[in-house]
């Protein structure tokens, strides 16, 4: 039987055991903006899928890598405007990779919402704009509370099996590249 994949593990001794977080949400002031942290026992992607249905499209979406395990430059990879039905595309094909390997992050922007939902290698989300329509979709499944970030020591995991996925999902949309700043890089 094959062992679990995930991207984020806790460290104790030799040990590396999957980070599991529990349903809670938390306001957070970043910079003057008010968001949302919010930690999700399992399927993160669903629930990022779900938050988005609150926003207006097109979108554009934002692929960060942070590390490769193929050689590819890293940095921010931004999308041309998409409609609903290219990123939903986008998120069936890659939702393994996206789920279980933790180069990188996700992030979704609605110009016509001014909304940004981001889904960080930490397995945590972050949504930035109608945080009252976001919190419509959390209210049955989540509680307000401290939302626990990744435990200290912790790993991030690349699986060899999704070297492919990289390879893919860089060739997916025509994206425009960017170097990570200083601040970005996440080892």
């Amino acid at each position: 039987m094959d062992e679990p994949l995930f991207k984020l593990g806790s460290i104790s001794g030799e040990e590396i055991a999957p980070v599991r977080y529990t349903n809670t949400f938390g306001f957070e002031r970043t910079r003057g903006v008010d968001r949302l942290r919010i930690s999700a026992e399992e399927a993160p992607l669903s629930l990022l899928w779900k938050l988005a249905f609150q926003l207006t499209p097109p979108f554009f979406v934002l692929y960060v890598l942070h590390t490769s395990r193929c050689g590819h430059q890293l940095g921010r990879y931004q999308s041309p405007l998409q409609q609903f039905e290219a990123v939903n595309a986008f998120m069936a094909e890659f939702c393994s990779y996206l789920t279980d390997d933790g180069r990188h992050d996700l992030w979704l922007h609605s110009p016509g919402s001014n909304a940004t939902l981001v889904w960080d290698r930490h397995d945590l989300i972050y949504a930035y704009g109608p945080l009252n329509q976001f919190l419509a979709v959390l209210e049955d499944s989540h509680s307000e509370g401290n939302v626990a970030g990744p435990p200290d020591p912790h790993v991030h995991v690349y699986h060899p099996r999704y070297d492919e996925s990289e390879r893919k999902i860089l060739k997916h949309f025509a994206w425009h590249h960017s170097p990570l700043t200083e601040s970005e890089r996440q080892f």
